[in-house]
């Protein structure tokens, strides 16, 4: 689980392997 940010200021939640 982790937050990546593309652009400038749009967020991208990804739910992913831990």
């Amino acid at each position: 689980n982790y937050e990546a940010y593309f652009g400038q200021g749009t967020k991208l939640t990804v739910l992913g392997k831990s």
